[in-house]
């Protein structure tokens, strides 16, 4: 096994100065392994399924830090598997279902009894709300159940039950899967033109990308626009960036360049202002801030000047963005709000008025599913949507996540979600790395405007149940807190500090 001496800070340090990231060529092997295994289960090339089998074998008796990332991006397959990929099952739901049956095993503290009584009368309340509805529970359960994947924070306490935990080691050997799915997007957007190294990402038509038959046109410089979800993970780097580790250039640039391809600036806007407004002082957020004001004006006129695409966006959706927040204010009516967010309003304004025609406003509709709920009473046309054949449609599907939990469940049931996010919040404050919650907390409710992630879908809740489930973890032993106040502090480590991992 490596000592955690392998990845003590590289120079003398002083307060908050951090060593640079450096990866050996073995540290790349696992995660290179994993990825491509997963991309290979998502063109359904059968091979896929045995190396990752094998794969995740190797890292439970080997690594349990790679173990916990690998296991967790496969129950969110974040579009290297995509949800049929398993024909029988969606690979979230038997996750969500180990962390359930881990959570009855586990030997609870007093922090994890509070958070899982605090899921439990959360899971009810909503429950609650939803027998209101004139909608089965049937078709309610199907969405409302993503709304407890929080039960994810189970899982890094569960791999490492009765083991001991490094923080510092788990943000290193979660680098590389990160670096190496920001290469994935950039190879397959400006080489392959297509969907092969991260096959599941949103393509025009839903159209698919199989090995079979592959979804690309290699050497075209077409620069298709990736969708994010590969990328989520970068999430839980912000933390680690800010107090552990520095990153070399060619790192910063590979993740550049793949923010770039996926041209959602919801999800790039995420990552960079929760990086800024977590920094320790406020100088230095404002001196960021100013930072990235500069950079972005010749960027905006640049993207600009570039034209547009679809009609409507700019070639980066930079300059259409910004466009579309200036022109808010003019809006002069419900046909012109319809149009901000990408159209995203327009799937929200008649939605909304059939709360306020039910007078529903306090408890919502219920969970209602954009294709199984047939009842009429919940059917609506949309008059704001271009195309007529996709006007007629439940009164669901909405993308900005706080609109839609809204229509679900009103101002009763919006209370209660934010009341149980701040009450986690509240009852780790005092934890050595909590901003590591923080910073996933905040992220992924902001990609949530834009109906990325989100606090009501796995991909979104997987991260940060992770997150919460790992500064939990990290306070599990006085040798590890140890190393990580140390680390934090600036202060040098040594064999007898850390121990073995």
């Amino acid at each position: 096994m490596t000592t955690a001496a392998t990845y003590q800070i590289a120079a003398p340090v002083t307060k908050r100065q951090k060593g640079y990231l450096d990866l050996q060529p073995h540290d790349w092997l696992w995660p290179l392994a994993a990825l491509l295994s997963l991309a290979m289960i998502g063109l359904e090339f059968p091979l896929g399924y045995i190396a990752l089998v094998i794969v995740i074998i190797n890292r439970l008796f080997k690594n349990r830090y790679d173990f916990l990332i690998i296991f967790a991006l496969w129950c969110g397959g974040y579009s290297f598997t995509a949800m049929d990929s398993y024909r029988f099952f969606q690979s979230w739901n038997v996750g969500a279902l180990v962390c359930l049956l881990g959570a009855i095993f586990l030997r609870w503290n007093s922090l994890t009894k509070k958070s899982m009584i605090a899921l439990g009368l959360y899971a009810l309340a909503l429950i609650g709300l939803a027998t209101l509805s004139d909608e089965s529970m049937r078709v309610q359960a199907k969405l409302m159940k993503s709304y407890f994947f929080f039960i994810y924070f189970v899982l890094p306490l569960l791999v490492f039950a009765n083991r001991e935990f490094n923080v510092a080691e788990f943000f290193k050997r979660l680098f590389p899967y990160a670096l190496i799915a920001c290469i994935f997007y950039i190879i397959d957007c400006v080489i392959f033109s297509g969907n092969v190294l991260v096959p599941n990402t949103h393509l025009p038509s839903n159209a698919i990308s199989r090995f079979y038959a592959l979804y690309w046109n290699p050497l075209s410089f077409g620069f298709l626009r990736k969708y994010p979800p590969g990328l989520f993970m970068l999430v839980l780097l912000i933390y680690p960036v800010q107090n552990f580790y520095k990153l070399r250039p060619w790192q910063w640039v590979v993740i550049a360049i793949a923010l770039l391809t996926t041209r959602t600036f919801t999800f790039i806007s995420a990552l960079v202002i929760v990086y800024l407004l977590f920094q320790d002082n406020t100088r230095r957020t404002a001196l960021y801030l100013a930072g990235l004001i500069v950079v972005m004006i010749p960027i905006y006129f640049f993207d600009k000047a570039m034209g547009v695409v679809n009609g409507t966006e700019s070639t980066l959706r930079i300059s259409s963005t910004i466009d579309q927040f200036a022109s808010l204010g003019s809006a002069q009516d419900d046909e012109d709000l319809a149009e901000f967010g990408s159209g995203r309003m327009a799937q929200a304004l008649p939605k909304l008025d059939l709360v306020y025609q039910y007078k529903k406003q306090w408890v919502g509709l219920g969970f209602l599913h954009p294709t199984e709920t047939k009842n009429p009473k919940y059917i609506i046309f949309n008059e704001y949507y271009s195309d007529i054949e996709k006007a007629e449609e439940a009164a669901a599907g909405i993308e900005i996540e706080v609109l839609q939990t809204f229509v679900n469940v009103g101002y009763l049931g919006l209370l209660i979600y934010f009341l149980f996010y701040a009450y986690t919040c509240w009852v780790i404050r005092k934890y050595k790395i909590a901003k590591l919650y923080y910073t996933s907390l905040l992220a992924v409710f902001w990609m949530g405007m834009g109906g990325f992630a989100t606090l009501a879908h796995p991909h979104g809740l997987i991260l940060v149940g992770m997150a919460y489930g790992v500064v939990i973890l990290s306070e599990k032993n006085k040798t590890n807190l140890r190393y990580t106040e140390q680390l934090l502090n600036g202060k040098p480590t040594t064999d007898s500090d850390t121990g073995k991992v």
